[in-house]
């Protein structure tokens, strides 16, 4: 029996905080930074690269697919100053084996494009939900 995998994404928005509460931006801006840059961390390519990604990479578990086992697991991670990704934790949880094929599709993604405050490139937390479905 040939199964038909959908993974459906949620990512209005990812979900982001920062990572290092020690440095905050101030309140409002003054006016000379108004033309400072800012950002969240994207995928390489954007939304639809990240779709390709997950759907190239996942491999659902056959104990998932023999139990009848769907849902949502949301990842948190975050993506370094240098893009990379770390300090993974599911925040929502389905099952051990979609759980942990979820960290390991988040482990095996290239350097994301990390978040910029005020021209400069820091680390964000991120949440990235992913539903799983035959």
């Amino acid at each position: 029996m040939i199964f038909r995998l959908v993974i459906v994404f949620l990512i209005f928005h990812l979900s982001i905080a920062a990572q290092n509460k020690n440095t905050h931006a101030p309140k409002t801006a003054p006016a000379s930074n108004k033309n400072q840059k800012n950002s969240e961390p994207q995928f390489p390519g954007g939304f639809d690269s990240l779709k390709a990604f997950i759907r190239r990479h996942l491999k659902y578990p056959q104990v998932a697919i023999d139990n009848d086992v769907k849902g949502m697991v949301v990842v948190k991670a975050v993506v370094w100053e240098d893009g990379h990704l770390g300090n993974f934790e599911v925040i929502q949880s389905v099952s051990k084996e979609l759980d942990a094929e979820a960290i390991r599709i988040m482990q095996a993604m290239p350097k994301w494009i990390p978040a910029v405050e005020n021209g400069k490139k820091v680390a964000k937390v991120m949440k990235l939900p992913m539903q799983f479905s035959f």
